[in-house]
């Protein structure tokens, strides 16, 4: 079984119990510090990646998954190769073109940030780094 599975296995095994909070990735918030609270409804895993999906259709995905900590007051994965978050923009009908998402990928000792939300910009993250993927 790999850490992919075994992450889906603790979050499904919390039935109602699931964690819940406002996200860190690489340390950058999404949003503003404690702002929102994104609460997961259900998960699954494939060969070497998982996907959380959220209560307003949020999904977010996680590659090679390692160091991680699961329980219903937390969720936080240290090591990722690559975390993509994606949202369809608030307050916007969940359609195609309201699809936003950013992407961290980790390259030797640099994660590069991309996406197409146009209201932010996408800094090179340096070391050292937070958490992947750390939910307060």
């Amino acid at each position: 079984m790999n850490n992919s599975q075994l992450i889906v296995n603790l979050l499904n095994g919390l039935g109602a119990n699931k964690p819940c909070g406002t996200f860190q990735f690489f340390g950058q918030w999404f949003g503003r510090p404690y702002d929102n609270v994104h609460v997961i409804v259900r998960s699954e895993h494939h060969e070497n990646y998982l996907i959380v999906h959220f209560e307003y259709g949020e999904k977010l995905y996680v590659w090679d998954p390692e160091d991680y900590n699961v329980s219903s007051n937390t969720f936080t994965i240290n090591i990722a190769s690559k975390v993509r978050w994606e949202w369809y923009y608030y307050g916007r009908p969940a359609l195609p073109e309201n699809l936003c998402f950013y992407e961290y990928s980790y390259h030797s000792d640099l994660i590069d940030v991309s996406g197409n939300f146009k209201q932010s910009s996408f800094p090179s993250i340096q070391p050292p780094f937070d958490p992947a993927v750390k939910m307060w």
